[in-house]
């Protein structure tokens, strides 16, 4: 077997790495049930957690022709949120990673971005924050919870006060607005 798509089977994280060490043994193809040669990856709500990222860290490691990555809804975690960025920065070519124009930030292209209504929740805000802290251009920003009522919130360069009482920004909001306050 050269191919397998195992992924949102609730298999835990010991045996996704047993299946990766497997992977590797066998030299198999994917884990995820890849091609390998995508371009855009949609993976939103097709995944479930942290073990399911470790095998798509393994899988997009030798994807070169990888350009945008989403995998916002699938309740990854910070850890493995944190393995698939550093994935996705050494394979390098990723411009897009969950909705976010990470190529744009990383190289101080921009100066305004609007996430409101994106739902990226946690996992989207954890990438979000790490391409933020070294972002010197972005002047204005506005982003919203994870909640469909969560109200957009925008900020700038140079306030001095904030209201967001009421907006709904839960966890993600809240790691996204500690990103910005770090950031500036």
């Amino acid at each position: 077997m050269s191919s397998l798509n195992i992924l949102k089977n609730d298999i835990g994280t010991a045996q996704a790495q047993a299946l990766i060490k497997i992977k590797q043994e066998k030299k198999m193809t994917t884990l995820c049930g890849l091609n390998g040669d995508e371009t855009e990856l949609n993976l939103s709500g097709k995944m479930n957690g942290a073990e399911d990222a470790l095998m798509l860290v393994e899988d997009i490691k030798d994807n070169w022709a990888l350009s945008s990555l989403n995998v916002l809804g699938n309740s990854i975690g910070q850890e493995q949120m944190l393995s698939l960025i550093k994935s996705s920065e050494q394979q390098g070519l990723i411009t897009q990673f969950c909705l976010i124009p990470i190529k744009e930030l990383k190289e101080n292209t921009i100066t305004e971005l609007d996430m409101s209504g994106k739902n990226l929740g946690v996992d989207g805000a954890v990438v979000l924050a790490t391409y933020l802290k070294d972002n010197g251009t972005l002047s204005k920003f506005t982003f919203s919870g994870e909640l469909v009522d969560s109200k957009p919130v925008t900020v700038e360069v140079g306030m001095t006060e904030l209201d967001c009482s009421g907006a709904l920004l839960r966890a993600a909001g809240a790691t996204i607005l500690a990103a910005w306050i770090q950031h500036k």
